[in-house]
């Protein structure tokens, strides 16, 4: 590497000549070389997210493996990248969530959740003490005001509000399915298509059949709470997906 370009490479804080900041660029790497396939959508009356759920080691057990969190009873997640990172990220959403409640009395929006996710985020790209995290979070749930939500949450503190939303690796290939899926469709009032849609989203760009057990999969309705699908109920959805093509 150059001499020259090292110390940027080194420093969490400094730009390079060229405007970049290597090591949210590493952390960026970091999602897609050591996190899972994750995908968030909504349709007019859910929001849905699913994870791939895989070990590298088969003495782990995979019932205690998950990507997907509840934050409040209508809020959720599914995050991806170091798993370290994405606990203490998933920790840190709920303490928010936590204090905004007992200040005002009510849940917090999810809008507002996401904004204070992201700050967080972004302030550690400008601390030399603090380490970015390698992971990226996916939020989903309804507002009472704004209705279904996704947002995604990336290290550089970015945060977007999507109708579909991907990350992790081939990240790249969900988020093209879903631009011709949903990009400039009206969202999906049956909340079984919706469901339907974002596995696949998944079958597509795994490019293989998916069986229950390698995925998890997340909903928050209107007029429900933070659900995860079980096996049966994802089995039947993958049946009907497959009869109908």
């Amino acid at each position: 590497m150059d001499r020259r370009s090292s110390g940027y490479d080194r420093n969490i804080t400094v730009f390079s000549p060229e405007g970049r900041l290597y090591q949210i660029e590493y952390a960026f790497n970091a999602v897609k070389s050591f996190g899972q396939l994750a995908v968030g959508m909504k349709g007019n009356n859910i929001t849905v997210a699913i994870s791939q759920k895989k070990v590298t080691d088969n003495s782990i057990d995979i019932a205690s493996v998950t990507n997907l969190y509840r934050i409040t009873d209508h809020i959720g997640c599914v995050i991806t990248g170091l798993q370290a990172d994405c606990v203490t990220q998933v920790d840190r959403a709920r303490e928010k969530a936590i204090n905004y409640k007992a200040k005002y009395g009510y849940d917090i929006p999810i809008s507002v959740l996401a904004t204070k996710v992201a700050d967080k985020c972004q302030l550690y790209t400008q601390r030399a003490e603090m380490r970015v995290l390698g992971c990226i979070m996916i939020l989903f749930g309804v507002d009472d005001e704004d209705g279904c939500k996704v947002y995604r949450i990336d290290p550089a503190g970015n945060c977007w509000s999507y109708k579909g939303a991907a990350a992790g690796p081939k990240s790249q290939e969900a988020i093209n399915y879903l631009e011709k899926k949903v990009g400039k469709e009206p969202l999906l009032d049956d909340n079984d298509e919706v469901i339907k849609l974002a596995l696949q989203v998944f079958q597509n760009v795994l490019s293989t059949d998916v069986a229950p057990k390698d995925i998890e999969v997340g909903v928050v309705a209107k007029g429900g709470v933070y659900t995860v699908l079980d096996n049966e109920t994802v089995d039947n959805y993958l049946t009907s997906i497959n009869e109908r093509d």
